[in-house]
């Protein structure tokens, strides 16, 4: 592993309470909010709770240093006297070289700042390559311990790495290199003129964005914000994403796409009383064939004066009609003949029949097709647009169904895309209610709908349905309207929150208003490096934002900014997502990371989109950065000639030049290709026709 590479992370929270309920873990939040994000930007790799049991201890930590390779592991809890606290015990037994000087550290830490810190029992040490070290079960405490230590680790993973650390050395010797030393030496005596105050400001305060009343003369040249992959910045906006409190739904349409989080009892029987099958006559099965008298009719429909049938008679019936009681199977029409009929011709009288039939012929018991208690619907089973799952929900007297809906304030207009999916969860209660009630709407407990509010941000911006001409240096605003509709689409209801000029006042006035009343705030544009480029600054200085990241290494959408806002609302917090100007790349980023958050919002088990592998049909040339290549996927045809790809191969078709001003690469595309970086060991300038890549699904395959 090279030196320069990101140093990886594992946390592991040990607690009973927090093993039982996720939620109670404040500590492991913490530590990777402290180490995923700037300054120390780390990767953490592995997080996991786990109760204070020391062979689960021990089993989690062996497989991350043994098999994950993890460069830093760190515990936190179990380090005290009470007879649970294991810890200490379990890290040490695995553990090769134990670090004394680290353990002193961690433990003069906690002195410095209570004496009870000598009922502490911490633990540090080297496996393998990974260093290991126990932290308190209390946040703050755990925050006071990583500080302590924070700064020494990087050299401690170099030499674990293999490294000889002497960067490190030289500069504890004196050593820097003259011109280093001299542009030092410069900053201390001119610093009132050097950029490098603003840059001390900036970390002093925890913001790394530019000040917002600085001149543009010193701003900054090169963006703060460390550069991650996609997959860390997923990571990092699944971790702030949380599911909303429940509300009450009624059960109908509406809970298309659901998926049941509970296994769903039937509370009454189907049917609930033995009904006929067929259109024909109920007769008892031993009167065998003959001609009988016709002395009731059942229709499929409300009845309580039918009498009961003896042997003798029969009884006209419908098919779902209710079988007269003392009647045991039901003989169709075609298999009889009318023998009388009445004197004005309008009943029947006499009927024969003409086959025999065996007991409980052409009859549905009560319970035969769903008795009372039996199993109707699995824990995770998704409700679908073909209607069966609610269908089967309605019929079995279910009366609460706790759900996670996706869409917020769903009307029912135009056509449901199934992949784009609801959580529901169900509960039932046993009544006794017959179908010949009359219908009732059933309510349901389910998690509220996130609200999303689509701002876009740039003085040169025009809504899109202006009639006038556009001046010189005005542009349409193709984003707002785009990502309207992709989040309507999803299922979700999307506020129009309109354009916001490039006004650090009106900037932030907009992101107030828009706080109040949605959960979600989607804005484009001014993420860049722009002198306007002021969304990232507002975030941080006006509206005391957390910046999560502000960079990934990708393309399009590089400068994608994810942030989070204390909420004054419902919700713990607000979360922003500032996608770049450019319309591909703002579409592109919405699909992969906020659609996401979305459904995760909702409760999606499998929140993000889903990926296939397809076949390339042509030629596509890679770029220096991971790209997400827009693309038209589709089924490989069948073809009688030698082919390289069979039927039931999905093929993809680049939708032409990928300029991520260009919206017409969005045109059709139903998928993302996911194109590594060009190699710069060995060239690799593009990938063949036939080559086997991963596509993000955002839409439809027509088939």
């Amino acid at each position: 592993m090279s030196t320069e590479s990101p140093i990886t992370v594992g946390i592991l929270t040990i607690s009973d309470t927090a093993s039982n309920d996720p939620s109670q873990d404040q500590s492991g939040p913490t530590l990777r909010n402290i180490l995923s994000t700037p300054p120390v930007s780390w990767v953490v790799a592995e997080a996991a709770i786990v109760p204070d049991n020391p062979e689960l201890i021990k089993g989690t930590v062996v497989e991350w240093c043994d098999k994950k390779n993890l460069d830093i592991v760190m515990t936190t809890g179990g380090t005290g006297f009470a007879s649970r606290d294991v810890t200490p015990e379990a890290i040490t037994s695995i553990i090769e070289r134990p670090t004394p000087g680290i353990t002193h550290v961690l433990l003069s830490t906690s002195l410095s700042v209570t004496p009870f810190a000598a009922l502490s029992r911490p633990v540090a040490g080297i496996r393998s390559k990974t260093l290991i070290l126990t932290l308190p079960g209390s946040p703050k405490a755990c925050k006071e311990n990583v500080g302590a230590v924070l700064g020494m680790l990087p050299h401690a993973v170099e030499l674990l790495r293999g490294g000889t650390g002497k960067k490190l050395h030289d500069k504890m010797q004196g050593k820097e290199p003259e011109g280093r030393a001299h542009r030092q030496h410069d900053h201390h005596h001119h610093d009132h003129h050097h950029p490098h105050r603003e840059h001390s400001e900036r970390h002093e305060s925890g913001h790394l964005s530019q000040l917002l009343d600085e001149p543009v003369t010193r701003r900054l040249r090169k963006s703060p914000y460390p550069m991650i992959p996609v997959s860390e910045a997923i990571r990092i906006v699944a971790l702030h994403t949380q599911r909303l409190e429940q509300i009450s739904r009624p059960v109908d349409e509406s809970l298309i796409g659901s998926v049941l989080a509970e296994d769903v009892l039937a509370s009454e029987p189907v049917p609930g009383y033995r009904a006929s099958i067929v259109d024909g006559y109920a007769v008892i099965a031993t009167d065998g064939p003959g001609t009988y008298p016709v002395v009731s009719v059942s229709l499929a429909a409300p009845s309580t004066d039918q009498p009961a049938l003896v042997a003798g008679q029969i009884a006209r019936i419908a098919t779902g009609g209710p079988v007269p009681s003392g009647a045991t199977a039901v003989v169709m029409v075609e298999d009889t003949t009318l023998e009388l009929a009445s004197e004005d011709g309008q009943k029947e009288e006499m009927v024969r029949t003409i086959v025999t039939v065996a007991k409980g012929e052409n009859v549905r018991e009560v319970g035969s097709d769903c008795a009372v208690g039996e199993l109707v619907a699995h824990k995770g089973t998704v409700v679908s647009a073909v209607g069966g799952e609610v269908g089967v929900l309605a019929s079995v007297g279910i009366k609460e169904v706790s759900m996670v809906i996706v869409c917020i304030r769903i009307k029912v207009m135009g056509q449901w895309d199934i992949m784009y999916k609801f959580l529901l969860f169900t509960r039932f209660h046993n009544l006794t209610v017959t179908i010949f009630l009359r219908p009732r709407q059933l309510q349901v407990p389910a998690f509220r709908k996130p609200k999303v509010g689509i701002l876009s941000t740039g003085m040169e911006l025009v809504d899109h349905t202006a009639t006038s001409a556009l001046a010189y240096g005005q542009i349409r605003d193709t984003n707002r309207p785009t990502l309207l509709a992709a989040v309507r689409a999803a299922g979700f209801e999307a506020k129009d929150l309109g354009i916001a000029p490039d006004s650090a006042d009106e900037l932030e006035k907009a992101l107030r208003d828009a706080m109040s009343d949605v959960d979600v705030v989607v804005t484009t544009g001014g993420v860049s490096m722009g002198e306007m480029d002021l969304l990232k600054p507002i975030l941080e200085q006006r509206l005391g934002a957390t910046i999560h990241f502000g960079r990934i290494l990708m393309k399009p959408g590089k400068p994608t900014t994810f942030a989070t806002v204390p909420s004054t609302g419902s919700s713990s917090e607000n979360l922003f997502f500032a996608l770049p100007g450019n319309p591909v790349s703002a579409t592109v980023t919405f699909y992969l990371f906020v659609l996401p958050a979305l459904r995760k919002m909702a409760g999606f088990k499998n929140w993000e989109l889903p990926v296939l592998k397809v076949q390339l049909l042509h030629n596509i040339r890679l770029d220096l950065r991971p790209e997400y290549h827009r693309a038209i996927l589709s089924i490989a045809p069948r073809s009688s000639s030698p082919s390289p790809y069979t039927a039931s191969t999905f093929v993809a078709r680049s939708t032409g030049h990928q300029q991520s001003s260009r919206m017409l690469s969005m045109l059709g595309a139903n998928a993302l290709l996911r194109l590594p970086p060009r190699d710069g060991s060995a060239p690799r300038r593009e990938l063949l026709a036939g080559t086997v890549v991963d596509a993000v699904l955002i839409g439809q395959i027509e088939i």
